[in-house]
């Protein structure tokens, strides 16, 4: 963050009679002493240099002229540059040519000033692309404020000037807003870049960095409170850290900063407001009470005609209005902007503000943004309007609120609201939950029952899905839970079913069950009720809980085997997103980005992972890890299957430590199950020597939330077969399907383990007992990959007990089954049996040859030792962080040296492990330096 300061010093008087420009016209503004590197922003403008002309349009206080100046600085092995600062006296046009003249003498003989009786612009533009085409070095031009000029005959020649500059001559145009001049053309040849608000603001780990400098030790999440606040707008940032240094140390907390702030306010009306004429200053204010804000809200508001042209004429000339885009269906303001102009209406009139308020609820809620419509009405304290938009609109409002807004709302409603009106004490639950207090929650819940009655369905529905919710985030997902849940879902009344209100409840109840049984492990149960979820979701107009259902249910597909299912539906997840983005449509609920769901790249990873292609499987999950701290029901069950999902890759590879590790730090957040410690067990059988095997299971936590259930068990015989691990695979991993809850056959994932630990034996007539309900279809939850496997298990039995034609034809439906989808890891976790089955027994010229030759080169490639002394290929940012490491420092100060923030260390040194082979730091130093990289 930089201030910048006039340059004070005498200025050439161009030659031919031009009038000297004022001192400080034509050098960069004085950096102040304290100056922090932005080497993004920089860069920026030094790739932006390569085109002909460049322009920086950003609001107020942005940083473009510090941006501009401190580049000049620095970039002057390779340019010479130019300034000029514009005011409005340039638009008198012998003024303007005059200076531009001036302004190019300084690094070159300029052409002479125009004289009041010479006819510029067209014989001084010649002279400029003459004078400047034979140099070696270019001139980079740069015209700063360039929004001031306006007259017509100056922006004239400023344009022949623009098409006629040569490849030595590069112009830098930064203002408030775009000039009026032809940039289109430029920008369809290739010949303008150009650099906005966006690229301008600060980041975290820059604001980060500011404060530190500054001498204001704040914390990361204020930090991340004030960037979002200011939107990392420069002077917001500025202003923020003067307001700091005037609390008290205990007192500096972010969300106390605001537009109402007085030396925020003072900004405002000095650069913003002072400049505008007054029936655009009762504008603003007036449609300030709304967000977004669409030109017919907008006149409506203001009684304004013409409301759409000065909306967009403030959004062209950044006046802190936003215009739409893909994330947000209207206008918006800056929001340090739109409190200050809220402040100055109530200063103003007050006795508007209610009304206003009530107007802007209405159109909200008739225009279908219920959230919207629920935030005027509390501002407004129109509790009646407020009761009614929650009754009216349930999911959408509970659900589309950002973390902790709800609560703030809720926080202004009378008290006597949450035990008579349902949807109030739904709310109020739903916020215990999204704090991550489910028993906080049940109080709620109840009193939302209660008050519903039995005559409310689709509020029974909401009730039963929250919960559910409440239920699996306590760790009490009970059969008995998931009964309730399914008697709402056919309960009936007196709403049509197809009302959009009774889909969206209905959608997320399904959804809440798809959930519950995928915590339960009932992946079959799970993946139907997701697909009903999409379907319900997607009728009853909820796009963006749509997308997360439709992640989901890729996610179970990719789990029971259907890999070409999960592909097509993140596919299909993908395209809507784009066509919402292209139609600056907008998702309304908990997954407001235009972006794929982290749990799609979990479902492709998982696909990945049962093809046998582990650099994808990596790239995916370090995409999406550390998981973020998401609300329910995002931050339910799902993300402990990245754990997994990276522990299975690991052990596939070989990489038994890291896996190890990972496992461990999801025993540290989920108490593990018996079903979840059988996969965690037979996992690691393919590394560790029947000695080691118990050491993979760490204690349980007795105080962490139960895990119920995860994926699968995978026995890879490859290794099971070679180590003596039989007693404790069979006794304290896998039970006989006959230990099976009374009433309900036992998972085939349970059989299949149980057949395979039979071939381990040589036993295998049991081992073709054990898989026979996954061949006759009678066994419990059956995924297609358990049906691979059972028939891979009875085709390796059928072979040792000499019927090699039975056998063949089990491999050939195998094979069948595996091929749609390259299903390929259940047939490496096989072992030596199906390698040899494959080798022997696919006859040479039949169909299934070139799937099996696939697996075979698999087989062949083998497992990647983590021992190994060959170096492994670490990007730049993991090399720089591990030679951070001799150093004994703190990821935090790793983070500060390196600009990067802590949560990025940390994943870099999560790859950097598991590409080292290693669990901790002092092995990680120990390898890098055998290695050479240290």
């Amino acid at each position: 963050m930089t201030a910048v300061a006039d340059a004070r010093g005498s200025t050439p008087r161009p030659e031919g009679g031009g009038c000297a420009p004022p001192a400080g016209k034509l050098a960069p503004p004085r950096l102040h002493v304290a100056v922090l590197p932005r080497s993004r922003v920089q860069e920026k403008i030094d790739h932006a240099v390569g085109h002909r002309v460049t322009l920086i349009s950003a609001p107020a206080g942005s940083g473009k002229t510090t941006a501009c100046a401190s580049w000049s600085i620095t970039c002057g092995r390779t340019h010479d540059v130019a300034w000029l600062t514009v005011d409005p006296a340039d638009n008198q046009p012998h003024r303007f040519w005059s200076h531009l003249a001036a302004a190019l003498g300084q690094v070159q003989p300029s052409p002479r000033a125009p004289s009041p009786d010479r006819a510029p612009p067209m014989d001084l533009v010649d002279e400029i692309v003459e004078a400047v085409s034979g140099r070696d070095r270019p001139i980079v031009l740069v015209m700063d404020d360039i929004h001031e000029l306006d007259q017509p005959e100056v922006l004239h020649g400023l344009d022949l000037l623009l098409r006629r500059t040569p490849p030595q001559l590069r112009l830098i145009l930064s203002g408030r807003h775009r000039p009026a001049l032809q940039l289109a053309r430029l920008r369809v040849s290739g010949d303008l870049a150009e650099i906005g608000a966006g690229d301008l603001a600060w980041t975290e780990s820059e604001a980060a960095e500011y404060f530190r400098t500054a001498d204001l030790p704040i914390g990361t999440d204020q930090v991340a409170e004030l960037v979002a606040r200011t939107g990392g707008w420069s002077t917001g940032l500025r202003l923020a850290c003067l307001w700091l240094k005037e609390q008290c140390e205990t007192d500096r907390q972010g969300r106390g900063f605001t537009g109402s702030t007085r030396i925020v306010g003072d900004y405002f009306r000095d650069e913003v407001l002072s400049s505008q004429k007054p029936e655009v200053r009762r504008f603003l204010l007036r449609a300030s009470v709304a967000s977004p804000l669409s030109a017919d809200l907008a006149g409506t508001l203001t009684g304004t005609a013409d409301a759409a042209r000065i909306l967009d004429r403030l959004s062209r000339e950044n006046c802190f209005v936003e215009a739409p885009d893909a994330g947000r269906p209207g206008y918006g303001f800056h929001p340090l902007f739109r409190e200050f102009l809220r402040a100055e209406l109530g200063r103003e009139s007050p006795d508007d503000v209610p009304r206003l308020l009530g107007e802007a609820a209405r159109r909200h809620r008739s225009s279908g943004r219920p959230l919207d419509a629920l935030r005027a009405a509390v501002a407004g304290e129109d509790w009646e309007h407020a009761v009614e938009i929650l009754a009216e609109d349930d999911v959408r409002v509970l659900l589309g609120a950002e973390d902790g807004e709800l609560s703030a709302i809720l926080t202004r409603l009378p008290p006597e609201l949450t035990s008579a009106t349902p949807m109030v004490a739904l709310a109020h639950a739903w916020a215990r939950l999204v704090a991550g207090d489910p028993d906080a929650a049940a109080p709620y819940i109840e009193s939302a029952g209660r008050a519903a009655g039995t005559v409310e369905p689709r509020i029974n529905r909401i009730i039963a899905a929250l919960d559910l919710v409440r239920a699996w985030m306590g760790g009490d997902c009970t059969p008995e839970s998931l009964s309730t849940a399914r008697r709402a879902l056919h309960r009936t009344g007196g709403v049509p079913p197809h009302a959009p209100a009774e889909r969206r409840a209905t959608g997320c109840l399904l959804l809440a069950l798809g959930l519950a049984h995928c915590w339960n492990v009932e992946f079959v149960s799970a993946g139907t009720a997701l697909r009903r979820a999409v379907k319900e979701l997607e009728a009853g107009d909820f796009p963006a809980l749509t997308c997360f259902a439709m992640a989901c249910a890729a996610l179970i597909d990719a789990i029971q085997g259907d890999l070409t299912g999960a592909e097509e539906t993140v596919g299909t997840l993908q395209s809507d997103l784009a066509r919402a983005k292209e139609t600056a449509g907008t998702l309304r609920g908990p997954t407001p980005s235009l972006r794929p769901h982290p749990i799609a790249d979990l479902a492709l990873a998982w696909v990945h992972l049962e093809r046998d292609e582990p650099a994808d499987v990596h790239r995916l999950l370090d995409r999406i890890e550390p998981w973020p701290r998401r609300r329910p029901p995002e931050d339910g069950p799902v993300p402990a299957f990245a754990t997994l999902i990276r522990a299975r890759a690991l052990v596939a590879g070989g990489d038994v430590a890291a896996a190890r590790s990972c496992l461990a730090e999801l025993n540290r957040r989920c108490r593990l199950s018996s079903r979840l410690i059988q996969a965690v067990a037979l996992l690691d059988i393919a590394w560790l020597p029947a000695t080691d095997l118990p050491s993979l299971l760490p204690d349980p936590d007795p105080t962490a939330p139960t895990l119920t259930g995860s994926e699968p068990a995978a026995l890879p015989l490859a290794a099971a077969e070679t180590v003596a691990a039989r007693p404790v695979a069979e006794e304290a991993v896998v039970p006989e399907p006959a230990a099976a809850e009374a009433g309900s056959p036992p998972p085939a994932s349970d059989a299949v383990a149980m057949g395979r630990l039979h071939l381990i034996r040589n036993d295998p007539v049991r081992a073709l007992v054990a898989v026979q309900d996954c061949l006759r279809g009678t066994a419990g939850e059956t995924r297609l990959l358990d049906r691979v496997a059972a028939l891979l298990v009875a085709a390796a039995a059928h072979r040792r007990l000499g019927a090699t034609s039975s056998a063949a034809e089990l491999l050939d439906q195998a094979l069948e089954l595996a091929e749609p989808h390259r299903a390929r890891r259940v047939f490496l976790d096989g072992g030596r049996s199906v390698r040899s089955l494959l080798t022997i027994l696919v006859p040479p010229n039949g169909p299934r040859v070139p799937f099996g030759n696939e697996i075979l080169r698999r087989f062949e490639r083998g497992a990647v030792n983590p021992n190994s002394d060959e170096a492994p290929a670490l990007t730049q940012c993991e090399l720089a962080v591990l030679r951070f490491l001799p150093s004994h420092m703190t990821n935090k100060e790793i983070a500060e040296d390196l600009f990067l923030s802590v949560n990025t260390v940390k994943t870099h040194l999560r790859s950097v492990y598991r590409k080292l082979g290693v669990t901790t730091r002092r092995e990680a130093i120990s390898q890098a330096t055998r290695q050479g990289f240290v």
